[in-house]
């Protein structure tokens, strides 16, 4: 098992992304920010919900994705 660390943002959704299309079923996410209307634009973790009452936390956002 290798471990990816320091991926931000865009890059991390992206990495996220294709682990999880890899079969990658065990990913640990730690942000402690908020969604904010900028990022489902950019981040393909988050939705325009997630951004909704002060926004919901990051990785609570990023390991609910869909």
């Amino acid at each position: 098992m290798r471990r990816f660390s320091n991926s931000k943002g865009t890059l991390g959704c992206a990495v996220a992304r294709t682990l999880l299309g890899w079969g990658v079923r065990h990913i640990t996410f730690l942000d402690s920010s908020r969604v904010s209307y900028s990022n489902p634009v950019r981040q393909s973790l988050y939705e325009f919900e997630d951004c909704l009452n002060g926004g919901a936390p990051k990785a609570t956002a990023a390991a609910r994705a869909r």
